[in-house]
């Protein structure tokens, strides 16, 4: 994977690609299908997106 929005252009792993953009949920990422790069979502590589906050009250 690599993203579009991002200043790198590193190649990396879901797991990596994730946990490197979960301050940044809205970039859009890109998977390698073999000839090109087409686009993917971070939630289909596994990002869930928690919009709660802590337990204690408002």
């Amino acid at each position: 994977f690599r993203c579009a929005d991002c200043d790198s252009r590193e190649l990396l792993c879901s797991a990596c690609m994730v946990e490197q953009h979960r301050c940044s949920p809205l970039h859009r990422i890109k998977r390698w299908n073999g000839m090109y790069f087409e686009e993917e979502s971070l939630a289909n590589i596994g990002m869930v997106l928690d919009v709660g906050h802590a337990p204690s009250g408002c």
